[in-house]
């Protein structure tokens, strides 16, 4: 889990469009040790022509982050010779950890907590697309504009993704999460370089559960609300393709709270598919040869 909490790190501070090199797991050595040392995340970029580098610390813990940890992490960036440090942690941050990172100079350290509640467990990491092969968190810039597209799986993410490509619009990245992973990453995304966040996933009971648990996560951490591709909804509702969902159907009043995040004029039809057990794939919809992708998730 802990591996994959650094990898999801790494691809979001990639993602942004900088030109710092981002590895993960990166080894350097150090010159008061004399040993090599262990860095999370590393992002190694220029300023006015002179290097610069970050260290990225990744604790996905059940205890808050002691300062044994922000001394131990401040004590190995001095002994690489790294200037500035963050630490992210699921589980948030003891007053004294917090203090003493404050107070360090050199180096400074920036203390990041994402919301335990938005990162899944062993088990829910590992589903895969229609609960088959295990999927990780991707993201891949495609334009440079600021909106985000966010799609629920692989298959097609890997679709849009080259679609937009091609002709991105106003679209500059592209996502795709297991589970809640996605909401968790908001969590250490730039306000200022997301303008908007669009998303577009199946319709079932997980598939609009994530963009409402998703939307929470962006309006806290600063980000634009996660709202539907209305021209994607409209055509995967419009093609009347369900499938059973393998579940008992949800409860009417479950269902309209799930079917609320939709556009409005989709919320009904949605609701009814979740109480009758059955779902739509969000791959039932492919374009025709010709038609501009960017223009479905406006």
């Amino acid at each position: 889990m802990w591996q994959m909490f650094e990898r999801a790190v790494a691809q979001v501070v990639v993602s942004l469009g900088s030109e710092a090199v981002v590895e993960h797991n990166a080894r350097m050595f150090g010159e008061l040790s004399r040993t090599q040392r262990q860095i999370d995340v590393l992002v190694t970029g220029a300023l006015a022509a002179y290097p610069v580098s970050t260290a990225i610390e990744c604790k996905h813990h059940k205890a808050a982050v002691t300062i044994d940890v922000v001394e131990s992490f401040i004590g190995k960036l001095q002994d690489v010779g790294i200037g500035s440090g963050v630490i992210f942690s699921t589980s948030g941050f003891t007053a004294p950890a917090e203090r003493r990172a404050a107070g360090s100079r050199f180096p400074t350290v920036q203390l990041k907590k994402i919301p335990r509640e938005m990162f899944l467990d062993e088990r829910e990491v590992s589903m895969g697309e229609h609960g088959g092969a295990s999927t990780r968190f991707k993201m891949e810039r495609v334009g440079p504009g600021g909106k985000l597209v966010v799609l629920e799986n692989p298959w097609y993410f890997d679709y849009a993704r080259e679609a937009l490509r091609r002709e991105p619009g106003g679209i500059g990245l592209v996502a795709c999460g297991s589970g809640f992973m996605l909401s968790s990453m908001f969590q250490s995304m730039d306000p200022e370089f997301i303008a908007e966040i669009v998303y577009f996933g199946d319709v079932d009971v997980q598939g609009l559960r994530m963009p409402i648990v998703a939307d929470r996560a962006a309006r806290q951490a600063g980000l634009p609300p996660v709202r539907p591709a209305v021209g994607l909804y409209e055509a995967l509702l419009a093609s009347d393709r369900t499938e059973p969902a393998g579940g008992n159907p949800v409860s009417q009043g479950v269902a309209a709270d799930l079917a609320s995040w939709l556009a409005p004029k989709h919320r009904v039809v949605a609701s009814d598919i979740l109480r009758s057990g059955r779902r739509l794939w969000q791959e039932t919809v492919l374009l025709p040869a010709g038609v501009r992708f960017d223009s479905y998730f406006r």
